[in-house]
């Protein structure tokens, strides 16, 4: 699986607003954990606490094709 990291510049988030017109496809990160998964972790959560994440692109057979 490919590792996904927040995009920083000088240590801080990086980030830019997007129009939905050019989104092409959703994807599914799951975040990346050690040997123990931090139990504060929710869907509220998880992409402002987590630093890199598994990109599963076998979750949609677009994706897997998109993503060799």
């Amino acid at each position: 699986m490919h590792i996904v990291k927040c995009s920083t510049r000088n240590h801080r988030r990086n980030a830019e607003i997007v129009s939905i017109h050019e989104l092409v496809l959703g994807c599914h990160l799951m975040a990346k954990c050690g040997r123990t998964i931090d139990k504060s972790l929710s869907t509220h959560n998880v992409l402002d606490k987590a630093e890199q994440f598994f990109l599963n692109p076998y979750i949609h057979v677009d994706t897997f094709s998109q993503i060799k």
